[in-house]
């Protein structure tokens, strides 16, 4: 099962915040402390990464499929503002192609995103 950390503002928009390949959900802590009061904020380990490291295998697509359901089932409206560093960006990237009817904004930062099928 994917790992999520949930808090915020329950009333509030929804942010997705995806880590990059080799760290989880932690690496926002600082944007989670400064965004908390006015956002509600959805923070999963991607799968092998952290808390999720027993879901297997991670591919983009799995992944994909794993964030559109987060959104759908847990955000408000089932839309979210979703940011993705590195490898989070490029399940952005495929997110966005894939099921964009669920990302209300993207933001991503990588140094390159290959182009995902699906």
């Amino acid at each position: 099962m994917l790992y999520i950390n949930e808090t915020g503002n329950l009333s509030a928009p929804t942010i997705v915040f995806l880590h990059g390949g080799g760290g989880a959900g932690w690496m926002w802590q600082l944007q989670v402390e400064a965004l908390k009061n006015d956002y509600h904020l959805l923070v999963p380990d991607l799968p092998e990464h952290g808390r999720s490291a027993a879901l297997k295998p991670f591919t983009i697509a799995d992944s994909v499929t794993h964030i559109a359901e987060l959104i759908r089932t847990r955000a408000h409206g089932g839309k979210a503002h979703v940011v993705g560093l590195s490898e989070g960006a490029q399940i952005t990237v495929a997110l966005l192609g894939a099921a964009s009817e669920v990302v209300d904004h993207a933001s991503s930062a990588a140094r390159w995103c290959a182009r995902c099928s699906g």
